[in-house]
């Protein structure tokens, strides 16, 4: 099997430096890139190649837990490849076709393992409170230490200044041990954490303002989204709230810039092909009128599409790029969610989210995120919108 069979690419140029930087942080660096004939997928939520010698993406910047992992193998010519689930598996396939066709001209070779697997059986041992916050668990938590620290009268500059080197260390890529303000927040909170082989699945408990919160780790894709759901209901099936943050490409009409935050009010399902069908959400987000660790932001609210990576579709918009208006923004996770809470209208919801990227203003991903001067500027800034989300999320959650 060939990557060709997923994706054959009929363009003969490829200029733009935004989509050179995004396909860019899913595959290997160039040294290697150049030498492969072989490449074996693992498809699976662990990462069982973890004690191999690890490949470097092309664009290592923002290499987040859900890309694809790269190992070097005793073949010359081969290496292996460990995704969590089929959407990451179909969207880092899609940027390797481009980047062997348009770099170097060949096909590559693929074999492919996947293995059939629940979420649930990851999270031996966990304990899920009744309030549930789903997001980047790193920054969850990070954020809830900042307003421990507040609360315990810590001056704003010690905060400002953790906040920033918290956000500049992610650009240098090292791992940054707790120190003393954190350890002396984390007793406060009563930090549990419930860590498994993959950090693409992670629980952590805390209490803040004496209420428990369980901080789950933000999926990747329909279907771990779904299948997080579904396993945090097994595990507690009296969850009153859910709490939902992450980010977004807008391609509405409304005047906002990345950082920028978005209030979905409906999902919009379907394609141009399909037709369409709009979802209003159980959506109990209200902007707050004060917020301890950032300043207002500007919102906009609107329909919310969910992307699903597909065979042969060179673009994450060309099914829907007649869709008249019905589409502001575009997530990975959300009708994964709506999915799975349908079996559970008891539970009051949250959905917040922060813009990453603005295509129509030539401002996409490798534009933004994958782009180290961008990130700069915009970690140099502590009134970011993640905060404002995640903050406004956790008052949600404990009120």
């Amino acid at each position: 099997m060939k990557i060709t069979d997923y994706f054959k690419i009929y363009q003969n140029k490829f200029d733009d430096p935004g989509e050179a930087a995004y396909h860019g942080s899913l595959v290997p660096y160039d040294a290697i890139a150049q030498e492969i004939k072989k490449i074996t997928f693992y498809v699976e939520y662990d990462n069982h190649l973890k004690s191999l010698p690890e490949i470097h993406h092309r664009n290592q910047v923002n290499s987040h837990i859900f890309k694809p992992r790269y190992y070097s193998t005793n073949q010359i010519g081969a290496i292996e490849c460990s995704v969590p689930n089929k959407q990451v598996f179909i969207h880092t396939l899609r940027s390797l076709a481009f980047w062997f066709f348009f770099h170097y001209n060949k096909d590559v070779e693929i074999s492919i393992s996947y293995k059939k697997e629940k979420y649930i059986n990851h999270c031996n041992g966990w304990k899920i409170g009744a309030n549930v916050f789903i997001g980047r668990s790193e920054s969850v938590l990070n954020c809830l230490r900042y307003l421990t620290l507040l609360n315990l009268g810590y001056p704003r500059e010690i905060i400002n200044k953790l906040i920033l080197e918290q956000e500049n260390n992610r650009l240098k890529q090292v791992s940054v041990s707790e120190n003393d303000y954190f350890r002396r927040a984390d007793e406060v909170l009563k930090v549990d954490h419930y860590k498994t082989n993959n950090p693409r699945i992670s629980l952590i408990n805390c209490i803040y303002k004496n209420k428990p919160l369980s901080l789950v780790q933000l999926p990747w894709g329909i279907d771990m989204s779904k299948d997080l759901v579904q396993a945090l209901f097994e595990i507690n099936p009296k969850i009153e709230k859910i709490g939902v943050v992450g980010g977004i490409g807008y391609v509405g009409s409304q005047a906002v810039s990345v950082d920028d935050i978005m209030i979905p009010e409906t999902l919009t399902l379907g394609n141009d092909f399909l037709g369409y069908t709009v979802l209003y959400l159980n959506n109990n987000f209200s902007p707050p009128s004060h917020l301890l660790l950032s300043r207002q932001k500007r919102i906009c609210s609107g329909s919310l599409y969910t992307i699903v990576p597909q065979e042969n579709v060179q673009s994450n918009s060309y099914l829907v790029a007649n869709n008249g208006g019905t589409i502001d923004g575009f997530d990975m996770e959300l009708a994964g969610f709506v999915k799975a809470l349908k079996n559970h209208p008891e539970t009051k919801t949250s959905y917040v989210y922060y813009i990453m990227d603005i295509p129509e203003k030539g401002l996409g991903l490798g534009q933004t995120y994958y782009n180290l001067e961008f990130l700069s500027v915009l970690f140099s800034n502590v009134n970011r919108g993640k905060h404002y989300c995640i903050e406004s999320t956790i008052n949600y959650l404990i009120n």
